[in-house]
């Protein structure tokens, strides 16, 4: 037997199993190939017409973002490019710093750079335009413009303190390139020595606007993946000389918090090249974060970054797969929670501090028109200081900042999207249809068939007053960068709700903190 099957194996059989071995062999010698088509993993992919939700997201954001035709194509060209590599020095943000460690880094990056274009030219590799406009690093000397000076490809950001961030022309998967692999292995060092900290642009303003000082207790509310908190605690750290900023463990502290155990982790892993006792990680409800005390007195935050969970679309650039399944719904279901947490973080802050709204979403409902609900719930409370300022009010952001960075105004109208009706817009809350039952007419003062009046702008004669046109959004076809929306406001006066914390605040309510800093 073992000699027959041994005979009809060397048959036709075997000449038939040889070319489906030679047909695999080959075929797999072509997707090999296809991996290294323009360092992707696998070929480039055809292009395609866009879906219905990137219809949808057209549609809407032409009506809602006032841009002109050829704006509007600009930006929704931008959000098809990748992302450029952005990444800042740690510790240029620490009071008495110099420029000298970023002049430093900055020259051993374009030292890296030149061997690398050497290297390449010994080995005649040449650079090549990439999909989308994007080129690599040694193609030439790119114009300095937007708040930054550039030199081959490398963009310095003079906006940043210290000028102590970089902006590199390619996007993240170019770096993988033969011609760029020697900068991609000199970040990753500096990374791992906790030298530098990849970051996008935009997410580096909130930190920045907010302008943390030493001896300042600070609260970053929604703070991971941490970010934001690095740099937060390197403002309230004591000066870089050697100066003591407000005494107790480097002066000032800051309070990160996120409801997230896991994402809590993260932000001490991120944190900890700062090397300092002056940060608290906390996992906790945002929305019912407790009001510290120390020695029986309340400990109000000086300072609060509220950079809220939101839909994200201001993020496709980054995460493309969001727009294929961008839906209005996502951001009317953050809304209340938005509006939640922008109020309790004016509770939790005293009398002259200042707080900074923002998010990564280009929707009015969660940038506008949350501010707007909680400065107008401030105004109808009446609480004002005896010179008849607002209570609560929109700032205008720092010039250092605002004079060096293209934005947009905020917007003083909006059209809110059904809940589930596609394509209806509704202009104000009193144009939303009466619900039929009887427990949908209870409610219709406040909500009308799953949408919130909070939604909506406000009447145009209380409008004028909010300083919605202070609001910052940062567009992508700007200053090639994700979208962004900022909003600085400051406390001028006790809030009635303060009160009620204060005298309400029990073991759920309340942390109290002994004079030594330790939670009793």
């Amino acid at each position: 037997r073992s000699a027959m099957q041994e005979g009809s194996s060397a048959g036709p059989a075997s000449g038939a199993s040889q070319s489906t071995a030679q047909l695999n062999d080959d075929s797999l010698k072509e997707r090999k190939a296809a991996v290294h088509v323009e360092g992707r993993r696998g070929p480039p992919p055809q292009s395609q017409g866009p879906n219905e939700s990137e219809k949808a997201f057209c549609a809407y954001y032409q009506q809602q973002l006032g841009l002109s035709s050829e704006d509007f194509a600009h930006f929704h060209a931008k959000l098809a490019e990748p992302l450029p590599v952005t990444f800042r020095m740690v510790g240029a943000l620490r009071q008495g710093s110099t420029t000298q460690e970023a002049d430093r880094f900055h020259s051993q990056l374009m030292a890296v750079r030149q061997q690398a274009e050497q290297a390449s030219q010994e080995d005649g590799t040449e650079a090549t335009p990439k999909a989308g406009g994007a080129t690599e690093i040694s193609q030439g000397v790119q114009s300095g413009t937007d708040g930054g000076s550039s030199n081959r490809g490398v963009r310095r950001l003079e906006w940043y303190p210290r000028s102590a961030a970089w902006q590199l022309e390619v996007p993240k998967r170019e770096l993988r390139n033969a011609v760029n692999k020697s900068v991609q292995d000199f970040l990753i060092r500096e990374v791992s020595v906790g030298s530098i900290v990849r970051m996008e642009l935009v997410s580096m303003l909130p930190a920045l606007i907010l302008g943390a000082r030493p001896g300042e207790l600070v609260l970053d509310m929604c703070a991971a993946p941490g970010s934001k908190t690095g740099q937060l605690l390197e403002m309230v750290l004591p000066d870089a000389a050697g100066g003591e900023a407000g005494g107790g463990l480097g002066g000032g502290a800051v309070v990160a918090n996120d409801p997230d155990v896991k994402r809590s982790r993260m932000m001490i892993h991120r944190t900890k090249s700062l090397c300092s006792p002056s940060l608290l990680v906390t996992a906790l409800p945002g929305q019912t974060f407790p009001l510290l005390y120390t020695d029986e007195k309340p400990l109000p935050f000086d300072r609060i970054l509220c950079d809220v969970p939101c839909s994200g679309d201001g993020t496709i650039r980054k995460s493309v797969f969001m727009l294929k399944k961008w839906q209005n719904s996502h951001a009317l279901q953050n809304h209340l929670l938005q509006v939640s947490l922008l109020k309790r973080a004016l509770q939790l802050l005293r009398v002259g501090g200042h707080v900074v709204y923002s998010t990564c979403s280009l929707n009015p409902v969660e940038n506008e028109a949350v501010v707007a609900e909680v400065v107008a719930q401030a105004q109808a409370e009446g609480a004002e200081t005896p010179d008849g300022v607002p209570a609560v009010e929109i700032l205008k952001a720092p010039r250092e900042i605002a004079d060096q960075i293209k934005w947009r105004a905020g917007l003083r109208t909006w059209k809110v999207p059904g809940m589930s009706e596609i394509g209806v817009l509704y202009d104000t809350f009193d144009s939303i249809p009466e619900g039929r039952s009887l427990k949908s007419r209870t409610k219709s003062d406040y909500s009308k068939r799953g949408l919130l009046r909070s939604m909506f702008p406000p009447a145009p004669g209380r409008v004028k007053g909010l300083g919605l046109e202070e609001c910052m959004r940062v567009l992508p076809q700007d200053q090639d960068t994700g979208a962004f929306f900022i909003c600085l406001l400051r406390k001028n006066a006790p809030l009635p709700s303060d009160l009620e914390n204060v005298a309400e605040g029990g073991p759920a309510e309340t942390a109290r903190v002994s004079g030594g800093g330790e939670e009793e």
